[in-house]
């Protein structure tokens, strides 16, 4: 549902809750629900009373807070402390599989062993990625082996 959610408010228009709702078969509350998770999910969402919903995008356009790639859901920041923290509090609000988290910098990023990780404004591309395979838990170690 939020890819869904997050298709109908890319231009950045308002979008009422009723219309959303009819477009998803939910009630306005369901969409509402899933608005506070989007929120919590670092998606910057203004309402307004008989307004609706709308998605800031920022002015520039280059950097919008998602990009909609079919079963992938992009998020940009300027400066994260840790695009794995990011992530990781994403993942428990219930972002989906494929969910990307990139930023400009990382400030407090952690490397391999815990180390510490930090990275010039700019001078690359530090992501993370959600991941919800279909194994069990214990084999999720192999799932870092592969990526690698």
């Amino acid at each position: 549902m939020d890819e869904v959610l997050l298709r109908l408010l890319a231009d950045g228009e308002y979008r009422s809750g009723e219309a959303m709702s009819r477009a998803l078969g939910v009630t306005r509350a369901a969409v509402w629900k899933r608005m506070e998770a989007l929120r919590a999910q670092g998606f910057q969402i203004e309402s307004g009373g008989r307004r609706g919903y709308r998605l800031i995008v920022p002015e520039d356009g280059l950097r919008p807070p998602f990009l909609s790639v079919p079963g992938c859901f992009l998020r940009y920041e300027e400066s994260l402390p840790s695009t794995n923290g990011a992530a990781a509090e994403m993942a428990r609000s219930g972002a989906p599989h494929g969910t990307l988290v990139v930023a400009g910098e990382q400030t407090h990023g952690r490397g391999r062993r815990g180390r510490a990780w930090a990275s010039a404004p700019e001078a690359g591309a530090w992501f993370s990625l959600i991941v919800r395979p279909p194994i069990a838990p214990a084999q999720a170690q192999g799932v870092a082996l592969l990526t690698a």
